[in-house]
């Protein structure tokens, strides 16, 4: 049987659907936001941590400017502990360093990038950004290594415009939840100031010829996760158990 609709009818059922469409998203954009923390409504924010059914926390190291041997010391410190991260570099970092970046990737671990070089680009134009951001994907791309659709803003700050620049050039904006730059000392010492729930995502700093926290402590990290239940994964390994 046809049902014949009058202009006014099929008018309001339009604004009726629409209306519905709306409610829809909103929620979508909510669950998007309590699980990985970027949402597809309106407001896009950058990913801080991750609502996930598995306990899992990511680990994410923030490479500033640091000499090879010291990257190479925490990369030995991961390999031993069996650990796999998210590393975010420059452009500038991975033109000087191609072979040790290789190295990084043939390990498992995967490489986010940062722009061009360690300065902060909360205040650049969005053009500007997003050449910083091509800068660095062909710089990593020049080491034989596919870049991970991850964007670490140097000083870990950006505005909305910035984030959405960043998505539009391939890349989740990440600030991550957990400072490790602070913790050090003893093993004791390190278990004692340690705080990770599944779903963060923890910050290390390897900057000039430091690594905070040292590369000694990575083996601690790890025997205080699991110890909690945790597993240290790398932030794709985080999402992929978004609940």
């Amino acid at each position: 049987m046809l049902i014949f609709l009058t202009k006014a009818t099929r008018t309001k059922l339009l604004i009726l659907l629409s209306l519905c469409l709306v409610v829809i998203g909103a929620r979508t954009g909510m669950e998007l936001s309590r699980g990985v923390q970027w949402t597809t409504g309106a407001k896009v924010s950058p990913i801080t941590r991750v609502a996930t059914n598995r306990p899992e926390a990511a680990l994410m190291i923030d490479v500033i400017a640091a000499k090879p041997e010291t990257a190479e010391e925490l990369r030995k410190a991961l390999s031993q502990a069996a650990l796999k991260a998210t590393w975010f570099v420059s452009a500038t970092w991975a033109e000087a360093n191609p072979e040790l970046l290789a190295a990084l990737a043939q390990d498992g671990h995967e490489i986010g990038v940062k722009g061009a070089d360690d300065r902060r680009v909360d205040k650049l134009s969005t053009d500007e950004l997003k050449l910083r951001l091509i800068r660095a994907r062909e710089a990593v791309a020049k080491a034989r290594v596919e870049p991970a659709p991850f964007f670490y803003p140097p000083g870990a700050k950006l505005g909305e415009a910035g984030v959405v620049a960043a998505l539009e050039e391939g890349f989740h904006t990440v600030l991550g939840s957990a400072d490790l730059r602070k913790i050090g000392g003893k093993p004791e010492d390190v278990s004692r100031k340690l705080n990770l729930m599944p779903g963060d995502i923890a910050l290390i700093e390897i900057s000039g010829k430091a690594v905070r926290p040292p590369a000694s402590s990575i083996e601690t990290i790890k025997s205080w996760a699991k110890l909690h239940g945790l597993s240290l994964v790398r932030i794709s390994d985080l999402i992929r158990g978004v609940r």
